[in-house]
């Protein structure tokens, strides 16, 4: 019953924060902020492989590969850090959030790390797929 418990949890505290990433990567910049970071960065990856293996002609196997992640990246006194992970709840994010704050203090830079002040753009792409892997079976693969 208790493993149950868990699943449950798990699964209830991925669906509040987990809409395509970008809620967790919401909560990471907000979270960052309120820390004391001058400057917070998250980056939600979400990627899906599929691998063929084959020899002279004679089908071995596939390999199906699902990965995600969130990268942190933080200016804070002066000094960057930087960190990742797999683990996509909020406590995760925030545990990774306070150790990359602390690494960026810890630099101790004789000058402060500074971006160059750019215009922000804003931009999203999407590339035309004419049929999708995963929809095609294996076998005609």
């Amino acid at each position: 019953m208790l493993q149950e418990v868990r699943e449950t949890d798990y699964w209830e505290n991925w669906l509040l924060f987990m809409i395509d990433g970008i809620d967790l990567a919401d909560h990471a910049v907000d979270f960052g902020a309120s820390r004391g970071a001058s400057y917070v960065e998250a980056r939600y990856v979400s990627s899906w492989d599929e691998n063929i293996a084959a020899r002279n002609g004679m089908f071995l196997g596939i390999l199906e590969t699902e990965k995600k992640g969130i990268g942190i990246r933080v200016i804070a006194e002066g000094g960057m850090g930087f960190g990742s992970t797999e683990h996509l709840n909020k406590n995760s994010i925030e545990s990774l959030i306070e150790t990359v704050i602390k690494m960026a203090k810890s630099c101790k830079r004789k000058e402060p790390i500074e971006f160059s002040q750019e215009n922000v753009e804003e931009t999203n792409w999407k590339t035309e797929v004419k049929q999708n892997l995963k929809d095609v079976a294996r076998e005609e693969k």
